[in-house]
């Protein structure tokens, strides 16, 4: 299974690449930056929205967070992309060796940052203590890069500088467990969380 997840996170950032080799430097360069601020905004937002969803409206138990955190971020990503199209030139021409080298790095970088922002989605829903019984905490997948430790940390610096979820505490699946500033407690936290709904991860944990 943890084969498996390395393998579609990889197909997503690869999925990514390609559709935006077609957009070349220009636009590989503004999806780029609407892909980080919609995971920002989702990421600083989800648990609030979803803590006021389960409390006055909508309490779907512990998919709340996954839910929300998703839907946050595909509505701001959506809202951004038509802002830009309406907003900013269509195309921009650069040298030929410019483009080609900023387009390989911007499309690299989007397809790298969904497939991170996907695995910490993946974090948040209750798929088991491991998730989907093959990935840890301190695991850093896909095939030991990372992704969703490097986006936290990003997270983490901007969060030392703000008030935001990682320094408020997780409230979500396990409120009793404070989330502090450190991307991998974090991911301790989720992993605790994601136990306590599944009694102490009872389920199987295969490899």
């Amino acid at each position: 299974m943890a084969y498996f997840i390395d393998v579609l996170l990889a197909g997503i950032a690869l999925g990514v690449f390609i559709f935006l080799w077609g957009e070349r430097l220009w636009g590989a360069a503004l999806m780029f930056f609407n892909v980080a601020i919609a995971g920002l905004v989702a990421f600083n937002l989800y648990e609030p929205v979803a803590q006021i969803l389960v409390d006055n409206v909508w309490d779907v138990g512990g998919y709340v967070d996954v839910l929300v955190y998703g839907g946050l971020f595909w509505l701001v990503l959506i809202a951004l992309r038509v802002i830009t199209d309406f907003t900013m030139p269509k195309q921009v021409r650069f040298p030929a060796l410019v483009d080609l080298l900023g387009r390989v790095a911007f499309a690299l970088g989007t397809g790298a940052l969904a497939a991170a922002i996907v695995m910490t989605l993946f974090e948040t829903a209750p798929v088991g203590r491991k998730v989907f019984g093959a990935i840890a905490a301190d695991d850093r997948a896909p095939f030991n890069l990372g992704l969703d430790h490097a986006w936290l940390g990003f997270i983490e610096q901007i969060a030392k500088r703000r008030s935001g979820p990682m320094a408020r505490g997780g409230r979500s699946v396990a409120p009793e467990h404070p989330v502090d500033f450190r991307a991998q407690t974090w991911l301790d936290k989720r992993q605790a969380s994601r136990a306590k709904l599944f009694g102490g991860g009872g389920e199987g944990e295969g490899g």
